[in-house]
C-alpha cells in the first residue's frame, strides 16, 4: 500500500486483486476501471468459468461507466469556453448529445452503461454490441483507463458467457430431428429466413437459411449430424454436390462431434463451412445465452410451433 493509502494493483496476485475488486476497497486501487496487468487479464480468461454469474456481474460493474458527473477535465473546460464565447459556432457543439447535457443546469453529462448487465447471461452478443456502440459515441471523451475498461468488459463477457463450453451430452440426448430443429432455431435467431426440410427425403439438406439483406444476400444449405464419431469426407462431398445442384451460396455441416482431417481438407478446398461441437456451443451461447441448456426443450418446442412441425 502506498503512503497515501492507495493500493498498487500491479503488485497484487490474481486472488488478491479479485478479492479487492469485489469489495468496497476497490476504490483504493490505483487502477480499478480495467485489468491492471496482462497477466491478470489472461488468468481471468483462463478461470472465467469458475466464477459465478453474480461475481462476474459485480466485476463488470467496476469496469462499466456509471451515470454521474465527474471533476471538470480538459474536455469540459473547452466546452465551457466555447459555449460562453459569443460569436462562435455553438450549434456545432450542441449537435453532440454529450455537450447538450454538459450545458444543462443539472450538469448530468455522463449517462452510464451499467444497465448492460441486465442483458447477461441471456444476451451476451447484444451486451457486446451495446458496449461497442457506447465506445463509438464517446471515444473522444473517455479517459484512457475508461476506454480500456470497456474493452476489458467485452473480454469478460466473451470469456464467461460466449466461450463457455457445454457438455456434448446435451446434443446426444436429443433426437436427431430435435437437433435439426435446434439448428433451425439458431439460424433464425442469427437473422436468416429458415426452412426446415422434411425429416425423410430431405434432398441432402436439413435446413435452408436465406439472407435477403442488401449486400449480404446468400443461400445456405445446412446438413445436421447428431453423431458421436467424427464426421468423414463422404457426407461433406454429398453436401457439396447438393450445393452445386441447388445453386446455393454455401454448404454448412453442423455436428455434435468433430471432423476427420480428411473431411476438413475437403471442406477447405470446396468452401464448405464446418461447425463442430465446440463452435456450435459458442454460437448457441452467443444467441441464446449461457443458460440455454436449461431451456433447450423450450427452444425446440417453440420452434416446432413456429414452423408447424408435427
Amino acid at each position: 500500500m502506498e503512503k497515501n493509502g492507495s493500493i498498487t494493483a500491479k503488485n497484487l496476485t490474481f486472488a488478491q486483486w479479485v478479492e479487492i475488486m469485489l469489495s468496497d476497497d476497490f476504490r483504493l486501487l490505483d487502477v480499478s476501471k480495467c485489468f491492471p496487468t496482462d497477466s491478470i487479464a489472461e488468468e481471468f480468461i483462463d478461470r472465467a468459468q469458475q466464477f459465478s454469474v453474480k461475481k462476474v456481474r459485480s466485476l463488470l460493474r467496476r469496469f462499466l461507466i456509471n451515470s454521474r458527473t465527474r471533476p471538470i477535465d480538459q474536455n469540459t473546460l473547452e466546452a465551457y469556453h466555447v459555449l460562453d464565447s459569443p460569436g462562435l459556432h455553438k450549434e456545432r457543439f450542441f449537435e453532440t448529445e454529450f455537450y447538450r447535457r454538459l450545458a444543462s443546469e443539472n450538469y448530468d453529462a455522463w449517462e452510464g452503461i451499467t444497465w448492460v448487465l441486465d442483458l447477461l447471461p441471456t444476451s451476451p452478443k447484444m451486451a457486446i454490441e451495446v458496449i461497442k456502440s457506447y465506445i463509438s459515441a464517446h471515444i473522444m471523451l473517455l479517459h484512457d483507463y475508461e476506454l480500456i475498461g470497456l474493452e476489458d468488459a467485452m473480454t469478460i463477457v466473451r470469456a464467461r458467457f460466449i466461450n463457455h463450453q457445454q457438455p456434448r451430452d446435451i446434443f446426444l440426448d436429443l433426437h436427431p430431428r430435435e437437433f435439426e430443429i435446434l439448428i433451425d432455431a439458431l439460424y433464425d435467431k442469427m437473422g436468416y429466413d429458415t426452412t426446415l426440410t422434411p425429416y425423410r427425403n430431405d434432398g441432402g439438406k436439413d435446413v435452408i437459411a436465406i439472407s435477403s439483406e442488401l449486400g449480404k444476400e446468400e443461400k445456405l444449405l445446412i446438413e445436421c449430424k447428431r453423431y458421436e464419431p467424427d464426421v468423414g469426407p463422404d457426407i461433406i462431398r454429398a453436401l457439396n454436390g447438393v450445393v452445386s445442384s441447388d445453386k446455393a451460396t454455401k454448404g454448412v455441416l453442423v455436428t455434435s462431434s468433430d471432423f476427420t482431417p480428411e473431411a476438413r481438407n475437403f471442406a477447405k478446398e470446396n468452401g464448405v463451412e464446418l461447425i463442430n461441437h465446440s463452435n456450435l456451443t459458442r454460437l448457441l451461447n452467443t444467441y441464446f445465452g449461457t443458460n440455454w441448456p436449461s431451456f433447450v426443450d423450450r427452444i425446440i418446442l417453440t420452434r416446432k410451433f413456429e414452423t408447424s412441425e408435427d
